[in-house]
């Protein structure tokens, strides 16, 4: 929290009348004899010198892209999908590529025909 020191002042000014009003003159003597300073400190503000300091020290807003810059992006990005389609592309290829190249072993290590053959086999004899 930031405030002038005659925002603080005012507060403590308030704070001590408050004080006053419900009894409290101990608390409302400690709080006149605190200088602005305290007050605020007490308060856990900072004192500012100049309130519109605290403005300029804040994030400045970035202005809105213009329509060239935004179709810059665009195209930019664009660009991009066109690669990353390309890329997927070829990943597809190497996976069809890899199906088929395991289909081919898996023929060989144990081809369809002969095993169906050899389970006829085996359930004619058990009978």
């Amino acid at each position: 929290m930031v405030m002038t020191r005659s925002q603080a002042e005012s507060k403590r000014r308030a704070a001590v009348a408050m004080l006053r009003r419900f009894g409290n003159d101990e608390d409302a003597e400690r709080f006149e004899a605190m200088s602005p300073e305290d007050y605020a400190r007490h308060k856990g503000a900072e004192i500012i010198s100049n309130p519109e300091r605290r403005y300029k020290s804040m994030a400045k807003r970035k202005a809105a892209p213009t329509r060239a810059e935004l179709e810059d992006r665009i195209d930019g990005l664009e660009q991009e999908v066109e690669a990353l389609e390309g890329e997927l592309e070829e990943t597809q290829e190497e996976r069809d590529a890899l199906a088929e190249q395991v289909q081919q072993v898996t023929e060989i290590v144990a081809p369809e025909d002969e095993e169906d053959e050899e389970e006829e086999d085996d359930d004619a004899g058990e009978e």
